[in-house]
C-alpha cells in the first residue's frame, strides 16, 4: 500500500480510539468505542491535519477562561518549531466544509477487523441517515501496540489533544466552530483551505506576553 494510505489509516484509527464514545448495547459484538457521524470524524481529522487550526481553537478556549494556563501551554506545544508546516496535510473545502474521502483508510482498517463501519438509512432506503465507526477490541489492542512505536506515538498524543479540545461536541458543533475562522469559511468550493499559522503565532505571542 502507498505510504500515504497507511498514514491515513493510522491517523483515523487513533482518532476513533481517542475521541470515540463508549458504545451502547446495540453496538456490534466486540466494539469498544464509536464515532457516530462522518461529519464529526471529518472535523476531528481536520484538526489532526492542521495544527494551526487546532491551536486556534485551543486559544479560543483559553481566552474563554484565562485561569486555564495549561491550554496556553498546549497551544504553544502544538505550534512549536516547524510542526505546523511539517504536520500539515491540506484539505479541500466542499459543501459541508473540510472533507476528504475516507473510503480507503476505513477499508484498510476494516479488512483486518480493527474498525467496523455501520450505516443506517432513511425509511425509503435512498439516503444514509448516519455512519458509525466502531473501534473493535482488536483495534484497541493495535492502538496500544502502535502508540509505543516512534514516530507513531505522535498520532496517539495528537489524537488525545484533539479529543480533549473537541469534548462531547457533535459534528455539526465542531464544523460550526471551524467555520468561524475566515480562511476556512471563505475558501471556495473545491479549493485548499489556507493555513493560518502567522495569525495564530501572533495571537499566541500576545497571549503569552499577557499571561
Amino acid at each position: 500500500m502507498h505510504i500515504q494510505g497507511k498514514r491515513d489509516a493510522v491517523r483515523i484509527l487513533f482518532v476513533i480510539a481517542k475521541a470515540g464514545e463508549p458504545v451502547k448495547r446495540t453496538a456490534p459484538k466486540g466494539a469498544c468505542a464509536v464515532i457516530n457521524a462522518e461529519k464529526k470524524l471529518q472535523a476531528l481529522d481536520f484538526w489532526m491535519r492542521n495544527p494551526d487550526y487546532l491551536a486556534s481553537e485551543i486559544l479560543n478556549q483559553y481566552e474563554a477562561d484565562l485561569s486555564q494556563k495549561q491550554l496556553l501551554k498546549l497551544a504553544d506545544k502544538v505550534m512549536s518549531g516547524d510542526e505546523p508546516d511539517i504536520r500539515r496535510l491540506a484539505m479541500q473545502r466542499f459543501l459541508f466544509g473540510a472533507w476528504e474521502a475516507l473510503d480507503d483508510a476505513i477499508a484498510t482498517l476494516t479488512l483486518p477487523g480493527l474498525v467496523r463501519m455501520q450505516r443506517s438509512f432513511t425509511n425509503d432506503g435512498t439516503k444514509i441517515r448516519q455512519t458509525s465507526y466502531y473501534l473493535t477490541d482488536e483495534g484497541a489492542a493495535k492502538v496500544a501496540e502502535l502508540e509505543k512505536i516512534e514516530p507513531l506515538d505522535w498520532y496517539a498524543a495528537r489524537a488525545e489533544i484533539v479529543a480533549l479540545i473537541a469534548g462531547t461536541r457533535s459534528g455539526n458543533q465542531l464544523k460550526s466552530v471551524q467555520y468561524k475562522v475566515a480562511e476556512y469559511n471563505d475558501a471556495r468550493h473545491g479549493t485548499i483551505i489556507a493555513p493560518i499559522r502567522d495569525e495564530v503565532d501572533a495571537r499566541l505571542k500576545e497571549l503569552k506576553a499577557a499571561a
